[in-house]
Order: structure tokens, then C-alpha cells, then sequence
């Protein structure tokens, strides 16, 4: 039996964003660090519509309502602290999204652990969706943020390429035939 935990640690990489979205139906979270994005858990809420339910006051159905937004916030907030503070160390940024006003009002209400919120990022975005789609759009908008990681280079170079691609005299090509000639001609930059 050999001992690889040591060299296992080597490999990880140790700049890494932790991930949330937010809204009151449903809510995500995980990690993005080097070249990979982990949704580690994806929350559903269940708070009922704000349609009227017969027999109750509107006032009393109001307030049941907003327990019940409360408790999920701090359900989702609380599993994602969890997830998060055993690396704590190692994370650059918690990066909030969500679609609508929530991701803001869940970070303002200290929903959060204390050592977590030292590290939400100032600037939330707004992304779609609240589950695992959207953390792959926080990526997506909050590239500039996370530039320390291989991830969003990679973005880049794949925009910048396809970008080339739909010009009318194209700089970049594409298959196996058109990229030999490349080589061949000498005509390949980085």
C-alpha cells in the first residue's frame, strides 16, 4: 500500500472561489478552482406561492410566508458555510448570484457564518437561474474576478477564438486537413 495523501495535496489547487445562488425558490453552491467548477448541492425551497389560501388572513398568510423564506435562507446559507469552512484558507473570494433582489438581502442579513462573510466578494451578479446552471453562469459573469484561475483564461482563449472564426478573413481555423496546411505554411501563432 503506498501513501499518496502527500502527493494528492500537491495536485489540488489551492486558489479557489466558493460559488452561491440565490433566489426563494431554490439555491446552489460549490467551488471553482484550476480548471474545474463543483456544484457541491443544489437547495429547492418549497415556500408556497403568494396566491390567497382560503380561511387564513392575508396578514397571517404573509408572515408564514416569509418564515419559511427565512428558514431557507438560512438553511442554504448555512450548508454552504459548512461546505466552505473547512478550506477556508484557501479560498480567494465567495462570489453571490442570483436572479433576482435575494442574493443581495441574504448577504446584507448576515444569513452567513462570521469567517465567511469576510470573504463575500462586494459586487453580487445577476445570473438566471439559482441552481446548477446558474453557478456556471456566475463563472461566466464574474470571469474578470476570478482571472487567478486556469478556468476563466481558458474562456478566454475559447472566445477570442471563436470570435476569430466569424470574421470575414479569419485569422484561426478548425479540423484536422486546415490546420496541417497551417503548420505547413508556417502560419501558426499562439
Amino acid at each position: 500500500v503506498f501513501e499518496l495523501t502527500q502527493l494528492e495535496d500537491m495536485l489540488v489547487d489551492k486558489k479557489s472561489y466558493g460559488l452561491f445562488v440565490i433566489d426563494r425558490s431554490e439555491a446552489a453552491f460549490g467551488i471553482a478552482s484550476g480548471k474545474r467548477i463543483h456544484v457541491q448541492e443544489h437547495l429547492v425551497s418549497n415556500i408556497m406561492g403568494k396566491h390567497r389560501q382560503g380561511g387564513q388572513s392575508a396578514q397571517r398568510f404573509e408572515r408564514l410566508i416569509e418564515e419559511a423564506a427565512h428558514n431557507f435562507f438560512k438553511r442554504a446559507s448555512e450548508h454552504a458555510s459548512s461546505y466552505w469552512l473547512p478550506n477556508i484558507e484557501n479560498i480567494q473570494a465567495i462570489i453571490v448570484g442570483g436572479p433576482g433582489a435575494t442574493k443581495d438581502f441574504v448577504v446584507k442579513n448576515d444569513y452567513f457564518h462570521h469567517e465567511i462573510v469576510k470573504k463575500i466578494a462586494k459586487t453580487t451578479f445577476d445570473v438566471g437561474y439559482s441552481n446548477d446552471s446558474g453557478v456556471r453562469e456566475l463563472v461566466e459573469n464574474a470571469g474578470a474576478m476570478m482571472g487567478e484561475i486556469e478556468l476563466d483564461a481558458e474562456r478566454q482563449v475559447m472566445n477570442a477564438f471563436l470570435s476569430e472564426l466569424v470574421k470575414p478573413a479569419p485569422k484561426a481555423t478548425y479540423g484536422e486537413k486546415m490546420i496541417r496546411e497551417a503548420l505547413e505554411q508556417g502560419a501558426v501563432g499562439r
